[in-house]
């Protein structure tokens, strides 16, 4: 199942081989019918995470793009930790006033919407 080799990337990405776990997430995304064995949202929050820890920021803003773009009414830090895409946002030179197109917004949009307004 769908699922049961998403469990095996995470596995595979424990084990150290990183370059096979995130193939085999990208394979995954290509499947037809993703979405009714495991969410892709996970599989892109898995790897734009570890992109970002690994310091390959614009992939992991690439990849924040594809997810926006796959599932545009999500809420990013559904999938994505805050802080991460506050990392992802500084070092690929994002801004306050940068936003995406009408129907990507931009990260910064995400965030401040799951910000809640007495805090």
């Amino acid at each position: 199942s769908l699922l049961k080799k998403f469990v095996q990337a995470r596995r595979t990405y424990e084990e150290e081989d990183v370059d096979e776990a995130m193939k085999q997430c990208l394979l995954l995304l290509e499947e037809p019918d993703l979405d009714t064995g495991v969410r892709s949202g996970d599989i892109y929050g898995f790897m734009v995470e570890h992109y970002a820890s690994a310091g390959d920021f614009q992939k992991a803003y690439h990849l924040v793009q594809e997810l926006k773009q796959r599932l545009p009414n999500a809420s990013l830090a559904y999938y994505v930790n805050n802080t991460v895409l506050e990392q992802i946002k500084r070092n690929v030179g994002l801004d306050e006033h940068t936003i995406g197109d009408a129907e990507t917004p931009g990260i910064e949009e995400e965030i401040e919407e799951d910000i809640p307004e007495d805090f």
